[in-house]
């Protein structure tokens, strides 16, 4: 609910912010930047806290926040308005993010700790949100939607058993942690900063370049979410780092493909390989950080932290290379700099293997 919630909110956001409200491409891109901004900082900052003082907290601290949040997005009718309320549901996505992975693996049976099956339950929530949208069409009635969602998630959450929760000292700053993931943190920097590029506008892109209807958006996004779904849960026996190489690889072919299409029909199957190569280096991803620590509330974190930061990079320098050279060519940059991702993982010396000792628990 949670996902569907977000997403379907999401994919509307740029729409809103042209259509009806006038904004540039470099608007857009600076109230991406706040969203992410502040689920970075969320990211990091509670998952280093849910792993000290325990994850049912949290989660219920980031619902609550999250369905007050997407109530106000009903009632924005500015750019300002629109980027207060997207960064406070972005500081509460951030909670949810990187904590919800780390309760799930801690509280499940040691047989059903899946990170594929758990991240493809998300990918199915964003990818019928992201269709509903798009069914619904009018932008009002998509945010009563999101708000209902997120409203109903925060109280299966605070529904949530007291359960004894294993804790552990983790240092203002974790450089073992960080260190550890090095390579994986920074190689999703760079591969991440280029898809923000396109994803800052990719709505606007489907629409003005391709002709596509509020309908047909909903479904480019829901054929990639479904298709996530299908290749998450199958991953889980898979090695982390073939993973994450295979994902490198499938973005870059992505990318490529995206600049050259010509109608809304041709991203249909490109959708289905943008699955493949995002189920590839996300579940890959977490396989990897979780396997190596036991502080994984903040290994998560700084995950998906790494992802922000190139939210936060990314929307902004994303709006101005599309005003500047057009979607096409910034979709290329996106292919080189998944390339880039991939040469860093494959450089990247000394990986650790997998460690689960670093840290006292408390």
């Amino acid at each position: 609910m949670s996902s569907g919630s977000l997403f379907a909110a999401s994919i509307f956001i740029p729409i809103v912010m042209q259509k009806e409200m006038g904004a540039s491409s470099l608007q857009i891109g600076l109230v991406a930047t706040g969203y992410t901004s502040a689920l970075f900082a969320a990211s990091v900052i509670i998952g280093r806290q849910a792993d000290i003082k325990g994850r049912r907290r949290f989660l219920r601290i980031g619902f609550a926040i999250a369905a007050i949040a997407t109530i106000l997005q009903i009632f924005v009718n500015d750019s300002l308005s629109l980027l207060l309320v997207r960064i406070l549901l972005g500081a509460a996505a951030g909670m949810i993010q990187s904590v919800l992975v780390a309760y799930f693996i801690y509280e499940s049976h040691e047989s059903m700790k899946k990170v594929g099956i758990f991240s493809s339950i998300g990918a199915l929530g964003w990818g019928a949100g992201s269709m509903i949208a798009g069914a619904i069409g009018d932008y009002v009635f998509v945010f009563v939607f999101s708000a209902g969602l997120m409203v109903s998630a925060a109280i299966v959450i605070f529904t949530l058993p007291v359960t004894q929760e294993k804790t552990f000292y983790v240092p203002l700053f974790p450089r073992h942690v960080f260190k550890k993931n090095a390579a994986v943190y920074s190689s999703i920097l760079i591969r991440h900063i280029g898809a923000n590029f396109v994803w800052v506008t990719y709505p606007l892109f489907l629409m003005n370049e391709l002709g596509a209807d509020a309908m047909w958006v909903g479904i480019v996004y829901g054929v990639n979410a479904f298709g996530q779904f299908l290749v998450m849960r199958r991953l889980d026996p898979f090695n982390s780092s073939s993973l994450v190489k295979i994902g490198f690889i499938a973005s870059a072919v992505t990318f490529l493909c995206f600049s050259l299409t010509r109608t809304i029909l041709e991203i249909i199957p490109l959708q289905i390989l943008l699955a493949i190569a995002w189920s590839a280096l996300y579940v890959g991803s977490l396989k990897y950080v979780t396997e190596r620590n036991p502080e994984k509330a903040t290994s998560t974190g700084w995950l998906q932290g790494m992802i922000s930061m190139a939210g936060i990079i990314g929307p902004t320098v994303g709006g101005i290379l599309d005003m500047g050279i057009g979607y096409r060519w910034t979709m290329i940059i996106a292919m080189i700099l998944s390339i880039v991702g991939l040469v860093i993982f494959l450089m990247s010396k000394g990986r650790a293997q997998p460690d689960l000792s670093p840290s006292r628990a408390i």
